[in-house]
């Protein structure tokens, strides 16, 4: 099958979001669930500020019975994570149903992972140094920021401290929500819990969210941090592992550079 692998133009935001509708049937989900707009597609996508990237998989207008030809996509942003450095985040990867069986998705997961890993040069990136936390934070094209809860010198902590937490966090793209931020770490030292200061740092997160259009605002706890657990249910968050039954998965080290090699275009 002649299918073309190219990146998203402006033009094919229109197709992309009734892709996105269709996922939404797929799902069993309502319309109203589906905030984002072909406004909002074009500006987040094509913008002075990019939000997401994204591929589209393009076959001849003669196999496809209709104008454009376009049958999948995939969308993906660049997100940070703490421990690991750069990483990319597809959060949706859509082939139509009569297209799919023809390798279609996998070619567009492999193109996600090829631009992904070319542009950041992160393939061999497994580690945070440093110097990778001061390039990617505060260099020319940060990608993560970062907020501090820090204490008068006198309630220094015990090894001598102010800073006492940190909330990491980074932006990223749903494609049925629109814009979110996406919480990577909040730490407090242990000393210092119960009086707050997550509950500060977070507030801060939320009102960052608010003030650059986002929708929601997203992270992932381990099932055995009950304190944390409870701490964000306080707030309002709800685990949608149960309510949903989301699975979360992760392609690692040498298995991301197999599939960026495989990508053909």
């Amino acid at each position: 099958m002649n299918c073309i692998i190219r990146p998203c133009t402006v033009k094919d935001c229109k197709v992309i979001l009734q892709f996105i509708k269709e996922i939404a049937v797929h799902y069993r989900l309502p319309p109203t669930d589906v905030k984002v707009t072909l406004e909002a597609l074009r500006e987040d996508g094509f913008g002075a500020q990019p939000q997401y990237d994204c591929y589209v998989a393009e076959l001849p207008p003669q196999q496809t019975n209709k104008e454009g030809g376009i049958v999948g996509y995939v969308l993906s942003s660049f997100t940070y994570s703490t421990w690991k450095g750069r990483n990319l985040y597809v959060d949706n990867l859509y082939v139509q149903p009569q297209f799919r069986g023809q390798q279609i998705g996998k070619r567009l997961i492999e193109k996600a992972a090829q631009e992904g890993a070319t542009f950041h040069k992160a393939l061999d990136q497994v580690k945070t140094t440093p110097e990778a936390l001061r390039e990617d934070g505060f260099g020319r094209h940060p990608k993560f920021g970062c907020l501090v809860a820090e204490v008068p010198p006198d309630h220094r902590s015990k090894d001598g401290r102010t800073i006492v937490g940190y909330q990491f966090h980074y932006f990223r793209y749903c494609t049925w929500q629109g814009r979110l931020v996406f919480g990577e770490d909040l730490y407090v030292m242990p000393e210092f819990r119960g009086q707050g200061i997550g509950t500060s740092l977070l507030s801060q997160v939320a009102k960052l969210a608010l003030a650059h259009g986002c929708t929601q605002l997203r992270f992932m706890s381990a099932n055995w941090n009950q304190p944390a657990t409870a701490l964000y249910k306080k707030l309002g968050a709800v685990d949608v592992t149960a309510r949903d039954n989301w699975l979360v998965w992760h392609i690692e080290g040498q298995a991301v550079g197999e599939m960026a090699k495989r990508a053909t275009q």
